[in-house]
């Protein structure tokens, strides 16, 4: 259908705004591409900010024919960190005009294909060559992200609606274990070299001319509610009745967070770190067996003991007395050896009330003359440094208002003796009544995994972003542990009551008044008077 030996004429395009290190970085892999059998030629729109950035782009200078393109008006802001990349649907608006204006110069200058790629990714060598000679209008490359420190890798490829990552069939209804199930086929699927059918895709894409010509565009779709101008693309494509496809040979590095910088070098010399065919380290498997996981790497490490794990509860208090805290700790006492308490400076009964609960187990309860709740990097690095000193083997860390599913009970000691993994991923229920959590907007904390039990590996980086708010309760680099997730369920009560969520609503506005750590969106919210509830169905 595409035949080697002919040159086929690509236009790579990009929007750019970006830092200077990593658009150094991207532009590169752009140099460093195989150009066998293709004319290459670039188009990027300028909308740095940054005049180092600005210049960089405007140096780039293969032996190919480059052309900048005027971005207009400035835009709203675009907010990055360490956490995650905050849109806006302006933001997404702009760029799918960008992006159909690439689609356009195709379609009238008589180009095979476009290659649509993000600024933040670094290629490999073969991706583009690779793309073309693939027989589909559409394919993308795809890359693994931790969207959310701490979280899992995932694919920028999806099977259905905003993000789905399992497959249904039209008017079929599964319940939770299937879908995580459908999940974990689907991303276990891409970790293995291949082409395969998807539903939606992006950030690393070739469009050949054929697909352009049939009606393919970025702009908003006016009855579709899925966020992103990739989600109006892919609906367009299957309207159209094209196929949206996914290669896995020849993955790029995504350099979602700046700290990814470190990693450029090492995946330049072996692209495996990209997630090229390994599956490394992160992999999605749920469940407490070897068995049941993806790839578990071998118990190579010397800290990875099978038996005897003693696993500590650590847990920051301040002011808990009368909540939920009893209850909690007897609850993880059940099934913990031990447990660290880090009290904030409390005034009321807190710590006797630790001292209560775990009175029948090995504790420590070490209190703050002077409260860091405002300075949360601090607080979490000392209760991080004090469990440490029990020496646990493993660190159970939960907050006085979270408490497992009593099904933790049997599932604990398969989880900690075994020498796969060093960390294990849970979903958290933000409950808004005893029996009903939230699922809506910016409450969608149990869709994802998330680390509460860590085996502390030596030399482990214990340093925290410095963030006053939100600033994890493990130190960004447990985010590079191999994990495994387990379908165990984590209750989250503190929003259980309008009283509480009107005291933690009050505490945030004056903690973060300006939302520097949080959507002000998300702070707002916890107001709704009228918020999506759903059974937790024990």
């Amino acid at each position: 259908m595409h035949p080697v030996d002919a040159h086929q004429r690509v236009l790579i395009a990009s929007p750019v705004r970006q830092q200077p290190a990593k658009l150094c970085a991207f532009l590169e892999s752009l140099e460093g591409l195989d150009r066998t059998g293709l004319r290459l030629e670039f188009a990027f729109v300028d909308d740095n900010d940054d005049p180092e950035s600005s210049a960089l782009l405007r140096a780039f200078a293969p032996n190919d024919t480059v052309r900048f393109l005027p971005a207009g008006p400035p835009g709203d802001l675009y907010v990055t960190d360490d956490e995650t990349h905050r849109w806006q649907t302006s933001l997404t608006d702009r760029v799918a005009a960008f992006k159909d204006r690439f689609l356009e110069i195709v379609r009238d200058e008589g180009f095979d294909a476009v290659f649509l790629v993000d600024s933040d990714l670094v290629l490999q060598p073969q991706t583009v060559r690779h793309l073309v000679d693939q027989p589909v209008l559409i394919c993308s490359e795809v890359f693994w992200t931790r969207w959310e420190p701490g979280g899992p890798e995932l694919p920028q490829v999806w099977c259905h609606g905003q993000y789905s990552l399992f497959r249904l069939e039209r008017g079929e209804e599964i319940g939770p274990d299937e879908i995580q199930r459908r999940t974990e086929e689907f991303v276990s699927m891409l970790r293995t070299p291949g082409r395969y059918e998807v539903g939606g895709l992006g950030a690393c894409t070739l469009v050949r001319r054929e697909a352009i010509e049939r009606g393919v565009r970025f702009a908003r779709v006016p009855n579709l509610l899925a966020f992103g101008e990739d989600r109006d693309f892919c609906a367009r494509a299957a309207a159209l009745g094209i196929g949206l496809y996914v290669d896995t040979h020849h993955p790029p590095l995504h350099l979602y967070r700046e700290r990814d910088l470190d990693r450029v070098a090492a995946f330049r010399d072996d692209p495996a770190i990209g997630g090229a065919s390994a599956v490394p380290a992160g992999s999605t498997a749920e469940g407490p067996s070897p068995a049941g996981a993806v790839s578990p790497k071998p118990a190579s490490h010397p800290w990875r003991k099978a038996h005897n794990n003693r696993i500590v509860l650590s847990m920051v208090v301040r002011n808990e007395a009368g909540r939920h805290l009893d209850r909690v700790l007897r609850h993880a006492a059940s099934y913990v050896d031990a447990a660290v308490i880090l009290d904030d400076a409390s005034t009321d009964d807190t710590v006797a009330v630790c001292r209560a609960a775990l009175a029948g187990m090995p504790h420590e309860v070490i209190t703050l003359d002077r409260s860091l709740f405002g300075q949360e990097h601090r607080l979490r690095r000392l209760q991080w440094e004090h469990t440490l000193a029990a020496e646990p083997d493993w660190i159970l860390n939960l907050d006085a208002d979270e408490q497992f599913e009593d099904a933790i009970r049997t599932e604990i000691r398969s989880l900690v003796d075994q020498t796969a993994v060093d960390a294990v991923l849970f979903r958290l229920y933000d409950m808004w009544s005893a029996t009903q959590y939230r699922s809506d907007g910016h409450w969608r904390s149990h869709t994802l995994h998330r680390p509460f039990l860590v085996r502390p590996v030596p030399g482990m980086d214990g340093t925290w972003p410095e963030r006053t708010q939100h600033a994890g309760r493990f130190p960004p680099s447990v985010s590079e542990l191999d994990f495994w997730t387990c379908s165990v369920r984590l209750k989250h009560l503190g929003w259980a009551d309008a009283a509480a969520r009107r005291a933690k609503y009050e505490r945030y506005r004056e903690l973060d008044p300006d939302g520097d750590w949080s959507a002000s969106g998300h702070y707002a919210s916890i107001l709704d008077p009228a918020p999506t509830l759903v059974d937790f169905e024990a």
